[in-house]
């Protein structure tokens, strides 16, 4: 908490150490009489650690003349990378015009929401998604694995995949909802695919064509290479979470880490998580939600999280609560998209291919375990212990077979 206060005129500045960085609170407003007394207490502070990272806190902050502005343009230049947290809209709107959201980080205050009394939508191990109003739905991400940085990049790619012209909902305003942190979005009003096959089953054969068409299409979209992100990002930030938590040796992490950089590189679009609880139904066309975690990369990266739902989450009971289907429904979905995906109708080939797929998914399963909030410490250790004995030792295998059905 903050305890190093400074009152100067109608600025109040308060201070902080923490995760390495120096967080200076400001509060009140730095007008033409202010400013000096900010600026030599500002500077003093900094000089005092000169090897943090600096960032200002202005969610208490009122206002800010161009007096103010120019001793924020004195520090930048000792400071590259100076942030500026929790800006009001007011302020915002100053930074904006006079041109400094283009000098350094700038991030508006969240706005708070609840999400009491709102319709689930969807619910998977990375977070939830709640109807708003007939307006908007927000997506709330939950726990460690889903810092705020992680949640406005996500934001942003979303805007850069509805730019690109795939049919996926517009994304919003970023929020905080208690201690997690969300992304509001258009509302389509429409069911998901899971609720839509729950209502009219008679139609699933009909819609897996239509998903999996979707899904083809999707794995042949190239796009620039900068313009989204490594698929594989997500593998690697789970990992450094494995790594730092009590369950793996180095060599264990080691072998991951190896996996993850053998498969592939590709431009093409990967969703990251494509299950009948992230497509809506509307006017007889599907529309993809939820893509904060697309990339770019080999088609793999989206059928290992599919087999994940499809059979070991409809093993375990808990497909319904993810895509609001359940195991008999989910059982007949699999065999019908891998037929049509991989062009095959020799059921043999089809167990050959689950069988690959599901060997490569047990590294997502393993990272899942370990960053899903909901599973009890006592419970999480023996599941991990479980994956592992049919993981590690057959990694090479693994991967061979996994990439060999492409």
């Amino acid at each position: 908490m903050y305890g190093n206060k400074i009152l100067r005129g109608d600025v109040v500045m308060d201070h902080k150490i923490e995760d390495g960085m120096l967080i200076v609170q400001i509060q009140g407003k730095i007008d033409s009489n202010s400013a000096p007394g900010f600026e030599k207490e500002l500077f003093d502070v900094v000089s005092k650690n000169p090897d943090l990272e600096t960032v200002l806190d202005a969610g208490k902050l009122e206002y800010i003349s161009s007096a103010g502005l120019r001793v924020l343009m004195k520090l930048r230049k000792q400071h590259d990378k100076l942030v500026m947290i929790n800006v009001s809209r007011d302020v915002y709107e100053i930074m904006e015009v006079t041109g400094f959201t283009e000098l350094f980080t700038i991030r508006k205050a969240l706005r708070e929401l609840s999400v009491e009394g709102a319709e689930l939508i969807g619910k998977g191990g990375n977070g939830a998604v709640y109807r708003l109003d007939k307006e908007t739905i927000v997506k709330v991400y939950f726990g460690i694995s889903n810092p705020v940085q992680k949640i406005e990049r996500d934001r942003l790619i979303s805007r850069q995949v509805f730019i690109h012209g795939i049919n996926t909902a517009i994304p919003y305003d970023m929020v905080r909802v208690g201690d997690n942190y969300g992304v509001v979005f258009e509302m389509i009003d429409a069911l998901t695919l899971g609720q839509f096959l729950s209502r009219y089953p008679e139609k699933t054969e009909e819609y897996v064509h239509r998903m999996t068409e979707l899904l083809k299409q999707m794995h042949s979209t190239e796009f620039d290479k900068d313009e989204l992100p490594d698929a594989r990002n997500l593998l690697y930030h789970r990992l450094n979470l494995c790594a730092e938590s009590p369950y793996f040796t180095q060599e264990e992490i080691r072998i991951m880490r190896n996996v993850i950089d053998r498969i592939p590189e590709r431009n093409t679009f990967v969703h990251g998580d494509f299950h009948p609880g992230n497509i809506m139904v509307k006017d007889d066309e599907l529309i993809l939600i939820d893509v904060g975690d697309s990339g770019l990369g080999h088609p793999v990266n989206d059928l290992m999280g599919m087999y994940l739902l499809y059979i070991v989450a409809a093993r375990s009971g808990s497909s319904e609560r993810y895509c609001g289907l359940n195991a008999e429904m989910l059982s007949g979905m699999w065999p019908q998209f891998l037929s049509e995906y991989f062009d095959t109708r020799d059921e043999e080939q089809i167990g050959k291919i689950t069988q690959a797929i599901g060997g490569l998914a047990q590294l997502k399963l393993l990272q899942g375990i370990v960053v899903n909030s909901g599973i009890p410490d006592e419970m999480r250790k023996n599941a991990i212990d479980g994956v592992k004995k049919t993981f590690f030792g057959y990694t090479d295998q693994i991967l061979e077979g996994a990439l060999g059905v492409f």
